[in-house]
Formats: structure tokens, sequence, C-alpha cells
């Protein structure tokens, strides 16, 4: 609404005004609606209804916004010099990590060719001192420069020139503030192994916690504090559905970095496919189907005492039909099941009438205690006469077993080239039993709570020992396309990785490094606010070998966690300084969440002078959503400026930025005598809703003395 050239603005709905006086209208107002013969009563019916409209249209919020000339203090130069363009401008970001590299983008503006001297300074020390050839018109030179450590920072550059080339000495600086190291979180199923990497990024100035997955956080909250979150050779089995949903919604709508690491648990390996956390990853857990796989023979063995009696069973029996569904017809299964004594429910043979098999295990049915030793050497000694490529045993139980040489039988398993992998359901199995049987028979240990856990876990662990989606041999990945991570990296020159996990890349994804066949080595994508990457091989003594050694393994692990890793999102306000003609021309643009200007701000920026003083400058509206201010200058050097954004004495909003004076003019030196009284058009906001409430109130005493002057008629 406009009414002579002020716009009228609510900051809540109408509706609501109104819905909130109903009840006042009911209480106050409702004796007034009837019997209005009277000419008093008509007169109080009149006055209520005022008072309702009024106070209904404070609790709207209203605003008027229209152009007001204001009293303002302004520096005057003598002579307003003319613009003329700078011939020597140095330009950088505002805001960048510590630790991280960042281009200091200096432009020469040369009156012919010729050469020059170009000398930087970092505050006061020298950073660089090149000469340097210049055409005439414009040269640009770019410069890496990184700072370690928090701080504000301002860079100088003086380019003097042979006579001729450029008017004479001249100098530009930018100013910029460097935010935090990042803080990353590598979880790492054996925290041991994430050493090697933990170490490369802490030396690349990257903060670095390490934790296992159970103490991976489920909360989003728990998660924020990290600009990003590293998974190296995790299993779907270890990350419950609550513990992936956080990780998701981290990256897509809070804008976190993913990055997940290979390894024979991971991905394809490690039964991502379909789950909430391949949801959030530029590649998809699934292997190429035309490459030939190598054989495997695999023996599950099955508690079925009395304890397993009821869901326990039943969830097992499902477990069993998964596993053995995932076999191919090349495959080898058997089925041992114990109790007091041990039998062969299916004996080690060629997985191709799965039907039978599948109808066997249905006809499982609990009984009996716990006797786990000899099932176990029964398996062994039947996987030692196979000929299969792979060899595995899967033992499950819900309950602590008779006494054996479980020790001796691990290692014998092992040196014969077979892995186990236990699996304890309930709380009554002994963990670290469990455990340190699968760690000595190479194998992994698995501690179910809740047995609805096992099938998915049977599923998992037969396709890590399958090594289904698995490529083992020396390969050097190839280059698809640049980016950031891999910049002054020279791959061509890297070792080679001895294997990786077999992945499809999304369309939307951006490969960077592939292997021969095409597969993904490293892909990254943007999901939602974040950036997630995957990288298909691992970071441990196993397929990265070579790569842990490699001098520039830190340098590329840091340079992709800050291209992956949180940004903080750009504010849509701006604020910004510039020295001309003496003063510094300070200019806050204020804009909110949608684009849409923010008026009728309180704003005052502090100025840090060069010698440390701090000065106050009240920013007044000019524009829709712009406030400005001129600012005298006196001195040479960095000014640092931190303007807040206040609405009814509340902060709503803090902006910071920074700005290097080179010269100041002579009269800018004289300037502080030269401040005089001014008025300037600009937008001034009147809140209306005190006004309102003022005529309410005046209403409402009319109203009751109008109510008394009839009672002292009567």
């Amino acid at each position: 609404m406009t009414i002579a050239s002020w716009r009228i603005e609510f900051t809540q709905p109408l509706w609501f005004a109104v819905l909130a006086v109903l009840p006042l209208l009911f209480f106050y107002g409702r004796r007034s609606l009837v019997q209005v013969s009277s000419g008093r009563k008509v007169a109080s019916l009149l006055l209520r209804s005022i008072l309702l409209l009024l106070v209904a249209a404070a609790l709207a919020g209203p605003r008027a916004t229209g152009l007001a000339t204001l009293p303002i203090v302004e520096a005057k130069s003598p002579v307003a010099a003319p613009h003329v363009p700078s011939t020597v401008e140095l330009a950088a970001p505002a805001r960048v990590r510590a630790g991280e590299s960042f281009s200091l983008d200096l432009l020469v503006r040369a009156k012919s060719a010729g050469n020059a001297t170009v000398e930087l300074f970092r505050e006061s020390q020298p950073l660089l001192h090149e000469r340097i050839s210049v055409r005439e018109g414009d040269n640009h030179k770019s410069i890496l420069a990184i700072v370690p450590n928090p701080s504000r920072v301002a860079y100088t550059v003086r380019v003097e020139a042979d006579r001729g080339v450029l008017p004479d000495v001249n100098e530009a600086g930018c100013a910029i503030q460097i935010d935090p190291l990042p803080r990353v979180l590598l979880v790492e199923s054996q925290p041991v192994l994430a050493k090697p990497l933990a170490a490369a990024l802490t030396s690349e100035r990257v903060e670095v916690e390490v934790r296992s997955p159970a103490e991976l956080p489920n909360k989003l909250d728990e998660l924020a504090g990290y600009e990003l979150v590293i998974l190296s050779n995790v299993p779907a089995a270890a990350m419950p559905v609550a513990r992936m949903e956080a990780l998701r919604a981290y990256v897509y709508d809070a804008g976190g970095g993913l990055i997940v690491v290979g390894g024979e648990q991971a991905f394809t390996a490690g039964g991502y496919r379909k789950s909430v956390l391949e949801a959030a990853l530029p590649v998809i857990s699934e292997p190429a189907k035309s490459k030939p796989k190598a054989t495997l023979a695999m023996v599950l063995v099955l508690d079925i005492s009395g304890s397993m009696d009821g869901r326990s069973i039943e969830l097992a029996k499902e477990a069993l039909r998964r596993a053995v569904g995932m076999l191919g017809p090349r495959d080898q299964v058997g089925v041992l099941i114990f109790e007091d004594t041990s039998r062969w429910l299916w004996p080690l043979g060629p997985a191709t009438d799965k039907e039978k098999i599948i109808a066997r295990i249905d006809s499982i049915k609990a009984e009996g205690s716990t006797n786990m030793y000899p099932p176990l050497e029964q398996a062994y000694l039947a996987l030692r006469e196979s000929y299969a490529d792979l060899k595995h045993i899967i033992v499950m139980t819900d309950g602590v077993c008779t006494p054996g040489d479980f020790d001796g039988l691990a290692r014998s398993i092992a040196a014969a080239g077979i892995t186990m992998s236990t699996v304890g359901v309930g709380d009554e199995p002994v963990e670290a039993f469990l455990r340190g049987l699968a760690e000595k028979a190479k194998g992994r240990a698995y501690l179910c709570k809740d047995a609805a856990e096992v099938p998915r876990i049977f599923e998992i662990d037969t396709t890590v020992a399958a090594k289904i989606g698995i490529t083992e041999g020396p390969f050097f990945p190839q280059v698809v396309h640049a980016s950031q991570a891999l910049r002054g990296l020279d791959i061509s020159h890297a070792p080679t990785l001895l294997g990786y996990v077999e992945t499809q890349a999304r369309p939307e994804a951006d490969v960077l490094l592939a292997a021969k066949t095409g597969e993904p080595t490293l892909a990254t994508w943007r999901y939602g606010r974040g950036t997630a990457a995957a990288f298909t091989s691992d970071i441990q003594n196993h397929w990265a070998t070579g790569w842990l050694h490699w001098p520039d393994f830190g340098r590329f692990w840091a340079q992709l966690v800050r291209q992956t890793m949180r940004r903080e999102p750009a504010k849509p306000s701006r604020l910004s300084a510039e020295a001309a003609n003496g003063r510094l021309q300070i200019v806050l643009d204020s804009i909110d969440g949608d684009g849409r200007f923010i008026n009728g701000l309180q704003t005052v920026a502090t100025i840090a002078t060069p010698g440390g003083a701090l000065q106050v400058a009240p920013l007044m509206q000019t524009a829709p959503g712009r406030y400005t201010a001129l600012h005298p200058i006196t001195a040479r050097g960095t000014y640092w400026l931190d303007a807040q954004l206040r609405r009814d004495g509340k902060l709503i909003e803090s902006l910071q930025c920074g700005t290097v004076v080179s010269r100041v003019p002579e009269a800018a030196a004289k300037i502080e005598g030269l401040l005089t009284a001014a008025t300037r058009n600009g937008l001034r906001t009147i809140y209306l809703w005190p006004w309102l409430l003022g005529a309410a109130t005046m209403v409402l005493v009319i109203d009751l003395a109008v109510k008394r002057m009839g009672r002292i008629v009567r």
C-alpha cells in the first residue's frame, strides 16, 4: 500500500490481527451490539468499533518507508578529484580457511611495454621480489599464498617500473579474513589404520578426530561441528539406519562434506546397495556384471540350541537363505548345525540346487545346549579339501559354549587360507571371545543386540567373503577431469594402487579419476547443499601401500578435503569499503534469504584504524536495503570494519570486511577539520503501531467518558 510516496507494509498478516481481536470483540463489544436505540449507545458502539480496528491494525505491525531529508555529518574534500582507474590493483577472496591456498591476482596497467619490479608484502613481511616484463595495457599475474593460522591479514604490492612505463611507484593492497582450520571426523573400522591419513591431513593444516564406527554420531547437531566426515572401509552393518540418516541430512540439509573411502568392507563389498548412505554418494554400489568372479566355498555354522527358539531361529534361517541365495553356480556351500552334537544339514558341495538347500534350512528346529568346537573343526576340515579360490566360515551363536582349543583351531583355519567371521546374538555371547576368534581367523566379528540385524549381516559378510565387487591387481588411476583436488599434482607419476571396489558412477557425478576399465576411482557430486566424494580404493597398507609413501599423498587428500568440505553459505548481505578522495566510502547492502531488501535498520560500523584506534561510523539508508557512510582517512594502512545491523535494538546480523589504503591525498591529512553539517535524501522507516495503540487508548478514554456521562444523567 502506498500513501503520498510512503509505502505501508505489515509484518503480520491482516487475518492474524483480526483473529487476535475476536476475543476482545466478544467480551468488550457484545453489549454494544444490542439495544442501540439511544444516541449514547450508538456513539459507544461507533467508538468501540474504531477501538477494535485500531488494535487490529497495531497487531499487524505496520511500518511506513519513504523518502526523507535527514541530517548527516559529511567529510568534504576541498577538491573532488575525478575517478581515474588504478594503475595497480590487487584482488583476493574476502575469506579463506587457515592452511588453504588462495590466489592473489595482480593487475598492472602499463602506458607502454617495459620491465617492472614487483614486491609483495604480508603486513610488513616481504614475500616476493620479482622482475617482470609488461606490455602496454593490462597485465595480469597470479600469486599463490597460504596463511597457516586464523587471523586477519593484509597484503600490499609495490610495482616500480622503468621510466615512462608507469606514472610512478604504484601500490595496492587487499585485506583477508582467515577462518579457523577445518575440522574433520575420520571414521575407520580399525582406528589404528587411520593413522597415516590422519597424520598426512594434520601436516596439511587440517584438524582430524579419529573415531570407530560405534562412536559415529547419530544426530545432526553432533555432526554439525565438523566441516567434513570421512568414512574409511566402514561396512553398512556397522552403521544403523539412524546414523546413515544423520549423515545424509548432514550433507543434504546442513551442507556438510562427506568422503567415503573404499576397502574390502565398503561400497559394493560393504552392503551399501540401496541403503540410505548410498543415496548420498556419487556412485552406485553395484559391480559390472561382465567381469569373471573368483569361486567361493563357504560353510554356514548355526547354533540351534534351545535358547534360539522362537524369533531368533526364524531370523537365523532367513539369514542362511539370503547367504545361499547370493552364491553362484560355480560356488560351494555347506550348512552345519549344532547344539549338544553337530550334523551336516547340507554337506559342502556346489550351490546349484538352491531350492533343496533352502528346504533343508526351513526344517531347522531349536533344541539342546551349545557345543561349538566340533562343528567348527568339521567346517575347517571340509574346506581344507576344497579347491575354491576363496574359503570362508560364518558361525552364529547366542550363548556361551563349552570349552575347547578355539585359539589353536582359529590359527589353523587362518594358516589354511580360510577366513572365519563370528556373529553373536543377544546379550549372552562373550564379545571378547567372539572378536578374538574372528581376528585370529582373519575374519570379522559382529555382535547383534537385536536378532533382526542377523539376515543383513549374513548378506554383507557373504559379499565381503566372496569379494563381490572387488578388483585386485596393480593399476594406475587415470585423470578423467581436472579439479581443485588434483591441482598441481602429477597423477601420472603417482604409485600404483593395488585394488578397488567396483561401482558405477551416477550420471550427475563428476568422475575425476578412473581405472582402465572406466570404473570410477574418485568421483564427486553436489548432494543438496553439500558435497560428497567416493574414493573406491583404500588408504591402508593393503591397496594403497605405494600411495602411503607418495610425497604428494598428504597434499592430494588435503586438497580433496578442502574441495569437499562444508563452505559457509554466502551471505546475501554485503559490506564493502573503498578509499576515494581522502574518504572511506562504506556501502552495506542488507538483503534477506529470499533476496528482498531489508529497510529501516539501525546500522553502525566500528572501524579499526591502522594505528589501532577504534572509530564509529553510523550508516544511513540511501536506497532500498542500502546503507552508506563516508569516513575520513588520515593514514595509510589497513582499515578493518565490523558492521552491526539492528532492528528495534536487537542484533539481526553482523558483517566484516577490510580494505588497504595505499596512499592518502594531501588534502586528506587535514580532512578532520573539514567535517561539515549536511543533509541528504534517504529512506526512512517509521513504525506505526505505537501511534495506533496511542490512538486506541484515546478512543478508550472517550468511550469510558461517554459511558460515565450516561450513568450521571440517569
